[in-house]
């Protein structure tokens, strides 16, 4: 039995600010695009899901073939707390990168987020839970997700 169409189908719709890509080949079509142009670029990862899925792979290996400086950052755990993303933040900023790129689910999704947030304001993470702030700029966020639970 052959695979119904609506999974051989690519998808791309806008969200807020962002552009959303999926199906089959999203990633090898659109990925390129997305990071060129940037010199320095910070990868949020956990620790083995995104390397095992070869998607970190794939994602390293589009940067080395476009020149693209990286950092991998690949200690985010299940529900991690706040220290972890002020942690990225600070290695964003440390790194000077220009873009966060998250791969894996939820709880990398979220740091890469948050740091992005956080490392180009100045603030910290904690101030995004509790205090109502503004921020001007973020660092651009490129996800390549590896899950869809329900915060993906």
């Amino acid at each position: 039995m052959g695979c119904p169409v609506l999974w051989s189908s690519v998808f791309k719709f806008r969200y807020g600010g962002g552009e959303v890509f999926l199906g089959p080949g999203s990633f090898r079509k659109h990925f390129a695009n997305r990071v060129k142009g940037y010199q320095r670029v910070l990868v949020v990862t956990s620790r083995s899901a995104a390397r095992v899925s070869g998607a970190l792979g794939d994602v390293e290996k589009t940067l080395r073939e476009l020149g693209v400086y990286y950092t991998v950052y690949s200690s985010v755990k299940p529900n991690p707390d706040t220290s972890v993303a002020n942690e990225v933040a600070e290695l964003a900023r440390a790194e000077r990168a220009e873009a966060v790129v998250g791969v894996g689910g939820g709880s990398v999704i979220d740091v890469a987020k948050t740091a992005s947030i956080i490392a180009k304001s100045g603030l910290r993470a904690e101030d995004l839970l509790f205090k109502r702030v503004q921020v001007a700029e973020i660092l651009p966020l490129i996800i390549v997700n590896l899950t869809h639970g329900t915060g993906s």
